[in-house]
């Protein structure tokens, strides 16, 4: 079920969204918003462009990236869309073709839709081929550009174009594919400091460029199984990935090929067996690596390794909710930060919309939380969770009345819809939750809020628990365990859910239409076509 009609500038604002998260970490969570405007929207060509941009600029996924591109070019054609995403696509469309036949398709096309300046370029590449550079070259080079230019995912989107050309034995074929599996673990290491920053867990399914880095591991390892190097890699990004048991194998294969003066697997052998809870072994392997970091005088392993001693030596403590504080603390101040840097976007402040959201809920006539719904749901479709928390908070400061009423919503919200407007509502109230701070006292609300509505409740409601204890997991797998696990609900805390389950007799009221007259129109980010043709001019500006 859903609570928002979405306007054509809402539709916009979507899609800008989708972006943002996708370049701040949350990349599945944004392929799963593109998949629902799909469904509402078939055959959308911003929509399919959108997600080409994302697989390419993400994922480095080539192929699936270029697919987008022409089926986005293709519908633009056919419903005759206004704007520049038929340009855009075709010029993408051009970059990632598969083979010379299509590319020279596509930059005849991208020729004719572009301004003169930039189909200027594809006239030159188009002129390069002809004097003899192969069209894999061409591929090599703009993938070696993107990459010294910073834009991984483009350099790696272009080498799984290269790869998959089914032409002659390629000698350069396993370097190529370690240099792509590099590429998207060095986007993966940006994700995961995001989240870092953001103290939050990054969940291995969500792990999206990772899992494609392993793949690209595993072709290049079925080219030379003999790479102790690639067996290294496999057994890292195995790891981290939450599968001990792969790394173990991994990266004792990769010790059987260099038994010496490489600690690299024997690090990554030890991390594993400790995660397994093989303590002693983990130990005895981190001594090794140690041994072989000093043989070869690498400082910064030997300090690794040093440290990991010192860990492993120590007996494994459980963690309590109250060692999680700083950590709760930091969420909700990243909240804040995400908050800034969202609305700063759009040339807003988080008071802006606080004013804007209050003069809506004074327009609610009922003193019923459920009247509150369409006005939770529309600032969830069209902000993050972390933008709703930080102003709903500043709500609070206003009315005290409105904030519970939004907060009540909220979990109305959360068991009451499906896909991400379920995960955006039961974030924002884990982090409403969190904002009690002490761990005692977020246990009582989450209790309060959580559990005792869920038990006392019936229908959907009855599964509002096991929501939310799904999102803790996703923010940081020992919160569900610290915080949703507590004594059954007694007498006292049935009595209390009803107080607020009274406040949901019947359906929400109907979204107001248009959104544009409840929020300002500075929440509408401007719609921005990216990824053009820089890799290729930087490469063949000097020929």
């Amino acid at each position: 079920m859903k609570y928002v009609v979405r306007t054509p500038d809402d539709f916009i604002a979507t899609l800008n969204r989708c972006h943002f998260e996708a370049e701040r970490s949350r990349v599945a969570l944004a392929l799963e918003r593109i998949r629902e405007l799909r469904d509402e929207y078939p055959g959308n060509p911003h929509v399919l462009y959108a997600e080409g941009l994302i697989r390419r600029d993400q994922l480095g996924q080539g192929i699936e990236s270029w697919q987008l591109f022409e089926q986005a070019y293709a519908t633009a054609v056919a419903s005759a869309t206004r704007g520049e995403t038929k340009w855009f696509a075709a010029c993408n469309a051009a970059q990632l073709a598969r083979n010379e036949d299509e590319f020279r398709q596509w930059s005849e096309i991208a020729i004719r839709e572009s301004p003169a300046e930039d189909g200027q370029t594809f006239v030159r590449l188009r002129t390069h081929l002809t004097s003899g550079v192969s069209y894999r070259d061409l591929l090599i080079g703009g993938a070696v550009a993107y990459h010294e230019a910073g834009s991984l995912g483009h350099s790696a989107a272009m080498l799984d174009i290269a790869l998959r050309m089914n032409d002659e034995p390629w000698s350069g074929e396993v370097q190529a594919r370690r240099s792509r599996a590099e590429c998207l673990r060095a986007l993966d290491v940006r994700a995961h400091q995001h989240r870092e920053t953001m103290a939050e867990h990054c969940p291995p399914e969500e792990r999206l460029a990772l899992l494609e880095a392993l793949a690209e591991i595993d072709r290049a390892l079925a080219c030379d199984e003999y790479d102790a190097e690639l067996w290294n890699f496999k057994a890292a990004w195995s790891y981290l990935l939450a599968r001990p048991e792969e790394a173990i194998r991994c990266a004792s294969r990769s010790i059987e090929l260099r038994p010496n003066n490489y600690a690299k697997p024997w690090t990554n052998k030890a991390a594993a067996l400790w995660r397994l809870g093989r303590g002693e072994e983990a130990l005895g392997c981190a001594q090794e690596a140690l041994r072989q970091a000093a043989a070869v005088g690498s400082a910064p392993e030997i300090e690794q390794q040093t440290r990991m001693i010192r860990d492993f030596s120590d007996p494994q403590r459980e963690p309590s909710l109250e060692d999680f504080e700083p950590v709760l603390e930091q969420m909700l101040h990243s909240a804040n930060v995400a908050c800034d840097e969202e609305l700063g976007q759009a040339k807003s402040t988080a008071d802006d919309l606080v004013k804007g959201v209050l003069d809506r809920a004074r327009r609610v006539r009922e003193d019923r939380s459920i009247a509150f719904v369409p006005l939770v749901a529309d600032l969830l479709a069209l902000f993050t969770p972390q933008a709703a928390f930080t102003v709903f908070l500043g709500c609070a400061a206003h009315s005290q009345r409105i904030h519970m009423h939004c907060l009540h919503a909220g979990l109305y919200i959360a068991c009451h819809t499906e896909g991400t407007q379920q995960r955006d509502a039961a974030r924002f109230m884990n982090l409403s939750l969190f904002g009690a701070l002490k761990a005692s006292e977020v246990r009582i609300a989450y209790r309060q809020a959580v559990l005792e509505t869920s038990a006392a409740g019936r229908g959907r409601w009855a599964g509002l628990a096991a929501i939310m204890r799904e999102d803790l997991a996703r923010l940081n797998p020992n919160l569900p365990k610290l915080v949703a696990e507590q004594d059954p609900v007694d007498g006292v805390g049935y009595e209390r859910a009803s107080s607020i389950l009274r406040h949901f007799a019947g359906e929400p009221p109907q979204p107001e239409l248009p959104t544009e007259a409840v929020f300002p129109s500075f929440v509408r980010a401007l719609w921005i076509a990216s990824g053009l043709i820089l890799g290729f001019i930087a490469v063949f500006r000097s020929c």
